[in-house]
């Protein structure tokens, strides 16, 4: 069992935000018992009494199992029982090393994945480089057997806030990011065209916080969120930036959640909780407050969020696969990522031009690039303030930008981005 760590470590690492738990035989489960990357265990136990009650507690043992509605079931054993266990949990993805002979005639059929590992002339002698052959082929596992620990660098991070003329909203959003304070250095107001007037009161607004903030402004040429984004860019000196949009409020942790997750060549993505009307009223009346945000968050449903982050889990395997459209992963919400990382596309793309689909576009940019998406959909909690929908009914395929962003033979590197030539 002890050998089971470096692939443990492996699988978590590769897929932080997964929800990891593993089987093992009976009183086997005591000797993982505090490792950090597991989240549960369960042991296949040998129930006693007759032939029915060994048979029912096996049914009640695997029905659990099916319960817990696992996305991915990696078999790192070469067992019959093992296989078995794996089908009848009903995951969708079940993965396991491809055997040539020495196996029942059923048991690669059980498995929806199979991994070929290279041929070597080595034998394998280690069941930690065994359990390692297999998640490698999943993508999931560095070349040593194990992994190495990474000291986290300081870094200075920045948060850009798109924005244009919702005054009210800017200071919610603001005045929710007071309890992170301590997470951040600075704070780029990425303002799309606001009036003269609204300029006047948000430098007003800025001096009231204790925090940097920095009202980077230009001219309105109708809405241009791609080149807005790109000018608060332009506008912070962080290593790392996060994204957020002014109807946005965010909740204690939810900051430190994008920097926890924070890691060179990859992008962090979070969802919101869609407030209603009479929510959003509530926030603007009573003011910010822990406690009202809170209350407000748990009102509101945790499916969606839920629903997205396994949806956001199951893309990543299946990319790492090869099996799914690069045009179907998006961080249509909060996220963020190492300035450097998002220099290497050239930002958003300014092409975009009127609502909708550039951030689906950059999404598309930074997988064909290379970079991995990391889901702090759960934990990094963020309430989307409501208000009248830009293309009323209208989803945002249906926008202007839809024909642009379908188009044939698109470069990860934009040319009307961050650099201009």
């Amino acid at each position: 069992m002890v050998w089971t760590t470096p692939t443990l470590w492996a699988v978590k690492g590769a897929y932080p935000d997964a929800q990891l738990s593993i089987l093992v035989r009976e009183g086997c489960g005591a000797l993982l018992e505090g490792d950090p990357s597991l989240d549960k265990g369960f042991e296949v136990r040998g129930y006693k009494g007759g032939l029915l009650r060994k048979g029912r507690e096996q049914i009640r043992f695997l029905k659990a199992l099916k319960r817990e509605g696992f996305s991915l079931v990696i078999d790192l054993r070469a067992s019959d029982r093992g296989a078995i266990i794996a089908y009848l949990t009903g995951a969708p993805m079940r993965v396991s090393l491809l055997y040539r002979g020495g196996v029942p005639f059923w048991r690669n059929r059980v498995f929806t994945h199979l991994i070929d590992p290279p041929a070597t002339t080595e034998r394998i002698r280690r069941a930690a480089e065994q359990s390692l052959r297999i998640v490698r082929g999943l993508g999931s596992a560095p070349r040593e057997t194990i992994p190495k620990l990474q000291e986290r660098q300081l870094m200075k991070t920045s948060i850009v806030i798109c924005f244009y003329e919702r005054l009210d909203f800017l200071k919610c959003c603001l005045d929710s990011l007071r309890n992170a304070s301590n997470d951040f250095d600075e704070v780029i107001i990425a303002d799309d065209g606001s009036g003269e007037d609204i300029v006047l009161q948000v430098e007003g607004l800025i001096s009231q916080y204790d925090f940097s903030i920095i009202h980077a402004w230009h001219p309105r040429e109708g809405p241009r969120r791609a080149a807005t984004r790109n000018n608060g860019i332009r506008h912070a000196e962080g290593d790392y930036l996060i994204f957020l949009d002014a109807d946005f409020v965010t909740l204690p942790g939810s900051i430190k959640s994008h920097l926890d997750a924070a890691k060179p060549g990859c992008f962090v993505a979070g969802r919101c909780k869609d407030t209603s009307e009479e929510q959003t009223r509530r926030i603007l009346v009573e003011g910010v407050s822990d406690k009202l945000l809170e209350t407000i968050y748990k009102e509101l449903s945790d499916e969606p969020i839920i629903k997205e982050h396994r949806e956001f889990i199951r893309y990543g395997i299946l990319r790492k696969l090869g099996l799914a459209n690069p045009r179907k992963v998006t961080f249509g919400g909060h996220f963020s990522i190492f300035r450097k990382d998002i220099e290497s596309v050239n930002g958003y793309d300014e092409n975009y031009v009127g609502w909708g689909a550039e951030d689906q576009d950059m999404a598309l940019r930074l997988v064909m690039a290379g970079f991995n998406g990391r889901s702090v959909i759960p934990e990094a909690r963020v309430l989307h303030l409501w208000h009248p929908h830009e293309l009323g009914n209208k989803h945002w395929k249906e926008g202007p930008n839809i024909e642009y962003f379908q188009k044939k033979n698109v470069s990860f590197f934009c040319e009307n981005g961050l650099r201009k030539k």
